[in-house]
């Protein structure tokens, strides 16, 4: 998050509590020097002994701790196989397979060389479009994933995410709407669901480098009531779009 966020009201530590996220004491202890005269660890850093933020920054992991991850590889191959099974590598196959589960190709794949590279990118874009699985709702994310894509100036990816919002039941009035709400700099966007328009406003403040949260931002948030889910789909979401537009960006200079 960009230097806005850390506010003298602590919006951090708002922002972290709201995520269910706690505080460590070594976390603290190699962050406190950058974090500025006011930040405090507030709610989050209820558990924290009071000489965290003068502690020692933790050390290095030893060889013998890098080590002990590797028990862990075969566990983490099992869930990845499980995770992309049934996902094509190949082009045109894994456009079809994304047709089906998302309702868009997504036809920047077909420049990816590397099968384990297409196939990762389709299964992030088939469990983030899982319309079982999701809190924010299909809409709603076409709608952010369209705020993202103009706020990064990827006309491409908003091209893009707009098939996406209409095979999910939104309209094009709808899509152009919040195309204005942030080419305009509007405050608020056009809809009737507070939600929504929380959902939308955290999109776009999240979606330049660096973010723009600000206190502001975060109140509208509580308002709205956003849980920790929803917030945590969104920014998992926004990077998976990142992802994509760095993609579009990479092949459009080939």
């Amino acid at each position: 998050m960009g230097s806005a966020g850390y506010s003298n009201d602590g919006f951090l530590n708002k922002f972290m509590g709201a995520i269910s996220v706690e505080l460590e004491s070594s976390t603290v202890a190699e962050t406190t020097s950058v974090m500025g005269a006011n930040w405090n660890s507030g709610k989050s850093g209820r558990n924290l002994d009071s000489g965290s933020s003068h502690a020692t920054p933790t050390e290095s992991d030893s060889l013998w701790t890098q080590l002990s991850v590797i028990r862990y590889a075969q566990t983490a191959l099992r869930l990845n196989k499980q995770w992309q099974q049934g996902v094509p590598d190949t082009w045109p196959a894994i456009g079809e397979f994304l047709q089906q589960t998302t309702g868009h190709n997504f036809s920047v794949l077909a420049c990816m060389k590397t099968k384990r590279g297409i196939r990762a990118v389709a299964s992030a874009l088939r469990e983030n479009l899982n319309v079982d699985t999701s809190v924010i709702g299909l809409p709603t994310k076409a709608l952010a994933g369209v705020v993202f894509a103009r706020v990064v100036e990827d006309a491409q990816l908003a091209k893009e995410l707009r098939v996406v919002g209409l095979h999910n039941g939104l309209t094009k009035l709808q899509l152009d709407n919040v195309t204005h709400f942030v080419t305009e700099s509007e405050t608020q966007a056009t809809s009737t669901d507070k939600k929504q328009q929380a959902v939308l406003l955290l999109a776009r403040v999240a979606s330049p480098s660096p973010a723009e949260i600000t206190s502001g931002v975060f109140d509208t948030c509580l308002q709205a009531q956003l849980s920790s889910a929803v917030i945590v789909e969104l920014i998992t979401w926004l990077s998976v779009l990142q992802m994509l537009h760095r993609l579009f960006s990479d092949f459009a200079e080939d």
